[in-house]
C-alpha cells in the first residue's frame, strides 16, 4: 500500500468522507490531514503583500492556508519511514489509470532521478517535457521541464519534499507555483500523460471563498506574465539543452 495525505478542512468532513469512497479499490492508505483554515489564521497585511512582487496581487488568506496545508503534510510525511507519498487535495478523485502507481513507484524507485523526484499524477504537461528513454511502455511518464499547476495530486520523494520545506516554507507563491519554482531550480519534475487523479464534478474550491484572485491592475498584470515568461523561458531552454 502506498501511503497518501489527504488534505482536508475539519468545517468539510463530507469531501473527504467523498474521497475515501474514491480510493476505496485502490492501492493507498489515507491519511486525512486537518487542513489549515485561511479564514482562522493570524495573518498580517505583510504576509498578504508577499505575492504582490511576483504576480501583482496580494494572497487571498484561503491561498496561505492551503500552502501551509501543504507544508503540514509533507512534515508528515518527511517523520514516516515511507520513501515515497501522495499528496492529494480533499477535491481529488481516482482515474483508473490509478491502478499503475504502484507499478510506477516500483519503477522509480529503480531509477536514478527516483529517489528526488515529484510527479504531478492530476495534471498532464502540455508542452515542454520529454519521454524518457528505456521506460516501460505501460508507465505514460515524462520529463517536465515545465511543471504542471496543480497541487491536487503529487507523488513525493522523500528528498524532494524536504528540499521544498528547506526553501519554501515561507509563501511568497501559491503553492502550486512554488512546486513549478522547485522543478525550475532543480530539474526534479515529471508527469503523466494520462492522469491517475482527477477532480471531482460539482466541487467548488475552497480557497476561492476568499475573494477575488485575478483582480489586477494593467500594471499589476504584468508582474505575472513576467513570471510566466520567465518559467517558459527558462523550461523551453531546459527542453533544448538539458
Amino acid at each position: 500500500m502506498i501511503q497518501a495525505y489527504v488534505i482536508n478542512l475539519d468545517r468539510s468532513p463530507d469531501r473527504y468522507k467523498q474521497c475515501q469512497q474514491s480510493f476505496l479499490h485502490y492501492p493507498l492508505e489515507l491519511t486525512r490531514v486537518s487542513a489549515v483554515d485561511g479564514a482562522d489564521m493570524d495573518i498580517c497585511q505583510e504576509d498578504l503583500d508577499k505575492l504582490l512582487p511576483l504576480h501583482g496581487r496580494p494572497f487571498q488568506a484561503g491561498e496561505l492556508g492551503c500552502y501551509h496545508s501543504h507544508l503540514k503534510a509533507l512534515k508528515q510525511f518527511i517523520a514516516s519511514q515511507e520513501e515515497f507519498a501522495l499528496v492529494l487535495e480533499d477535491d481529488a478523485c481516482a482515474s483508473l489509470n490509478l491502478q499503475k502507481l504502484p507499478e510506477l513507484v516500483k519503477m522509480i524507485s529503480d531509477e536514478d532521478f527516483g529517489s528526488s523526484c515529484m510527479i504531478n499524477l492530476a495534471n498532464t504537461p502540455r508542452k515542454y517535457f520529454k519521454r524518457l528513454r528505456g521506460i516501460e511502455a505501460g508507465v505514460p511518464i515524462v520529463r517536465t521541464f515545465r511543471f504542471p499547476i496543480s497541487g491536487m495530486g503529487i507523488l513525493w520523494s522523500k528528498f524532494a519534499a524536504s528540499e521544498f520545506l528547506r526553501l519554501h516554507s515561507v509563501p511568497i507563491l501559491p503553492v502550486d507555483c512554488a512546486f513549478r519554482e522547485l522543478n525550475r531550480t532543480h530539474k526534479n519534475g515529471y508527469g503523466v500523460t494520462e492522469r491517475f487523479i482527477q477532480g471531482r464534478t460539482g466541487l467548488q474550491s475552497e480557497i476561492g471563498e476568499f475573494g477575488n484572485r485575478n483582480k489586477r491592475s494593467i500594471t499589476q498584470g504584468w508582474r505575472l506574465k513576467a513570471w510566466r515568461f520567465k518559467h517558459d523561458f527558462e523550461a523551453g531552454r531546459q527542453y533544448l539543452f538539458g
